[in-house]
């Protein structure tokens, strides 16, 4: 499996909310920090999106889609200086309803405010298996905003769709077209300069990338830095400082971490016994995964799953 393929599934893309907002006249909503994607993808006008790492007011035109990849807190205005009210308002006042585990797909569809101009948004959040900080995730821009062309264009239109007529189908379908729209913005991604020190920058380095491919590829081997450096084609020592500046990490903290957030995930996913987990993840005994995993969580696997069967009945994100 290519990289790129295995990032998207690591993600672990559970659900997505949708709302599709007619926005008419002045307009400007607070939306507070979420735990999970939040995006906005302009149909038709125009919006405006204020967040602390965009530093400057970031105008999105039609066919224009922002995802704030860490769920951080921000404004979505009809224009810089706009007025603003708290989403939480809305959502009370139109009563909104809930998203939850096990809902891929959900929508509603408002028409707020009156007068001229008119813009039409479809709003959301891409909700992820894994209630803790991802670290694919946390590896891309706090603000990706991407510019329109024709594929994002033709998923704004056929997003549109689903959500206006709610067809046969349409979870299904719906569900999928987010799948392309967060791929289509993180291949954006890969060729901008603008990628923190991370899985991203990596991916797209000719000589870090093989590296990391052979981690993904094959975690449960026993990689050593030599063997790393190997399949990058570079000597032990520059591979090392060339990987800790491309990615921020050392090559073998990158393996753990992702051997462990694997096994986060199967343990959120899946019925897997802790030996099965302990070899998956590179490790001969289930005393030393399970001693390596408590360090990396903060907890032994079984509970860490029982957490998380907790937090799901709970959990819920607001549309």
């Amino acid at each position: 499996m290519a990289l790129i393929d295995d990032v998207f599934s690591d993600l672990r893309l559970q659900g997505v909310v949708f709302s599709r907002m007619t926005l008419r006249g002045d307009w400007g909503y607070a939306k507070p920090d979420l735990q999970g994607a939040p995006f906005h993808l302009v149909v038709s006008g125009e919006a405006w999106v204020v967040a602390d790492a965009l530093g400057e007011p970031r105008r999105l035109g039609e066919g224009d889609v922002a995802v704030l990849s860490h769920g951080d807190p921000h404004l979505l205005l009809s224009g810089p200086g706009a007025r603003t009210r708290p989403w939480s308002e809305i959502v009370a006042r139109e009563g909104l309803g809930r998203w939850s585990p096990g809902e891929r797909f959900k929508t509603c569809d408002l028409v707020l405010g009156e007068g001229a101009p008119e813009t039409v948004l479809i709003s959301g959040v891409f909700a992820f298996h894994d209630p803790r900080p991802n670290p694919f995730l946390q590896g891309l821009p706090s603000v990706m905003v991407a510019r329109s062309d024709a594929d994002l264009q033709a998923l704004a239109g056929l997003l549109d769709r689903e959500i206006r007529t709610r067809a046969p189908g349409a979870e299904g379908v719906g569900g999928k077209l987010a799948d392309l729209l967060l791929a289509q913005v993180i291949r954006r991604q890969l060729t901008s300069s603008e990628a923190p020190a991370g899985w991203l920058r990596g991916l797209a380095d000719p000589e870090i990338s093989g590296a990391l491919s052979a981690i993904h590829r094959t975690p449960e081997r026993r990689w050593s830095v030599e063997l790393l450096a190997r399949e990058a084609g570079m000597s032990r020592s520059r591979f090392a400082a060339r990987f800790r500046a491309v990615t921020g990490q050392a090559p073998l903290d990158y393996l753990t971490r992702h051997r462990m957030f694997r096994a986060a995930g199967d343990l959120a996913t899946r019925r897997v016994p802790l030996a099965e987990l302990a070899a998956a993840a590179g490790y001969e005994s289930e005393a030393a995964f399970s001693k390596a995993f408590r360090r990396w969580s903060g907890h032994a696997p079984t509970e860490y799953r029982r957490r998380l069967l907790r937090a799901g009945q709970d959990d819920r994100t607001a549309l």
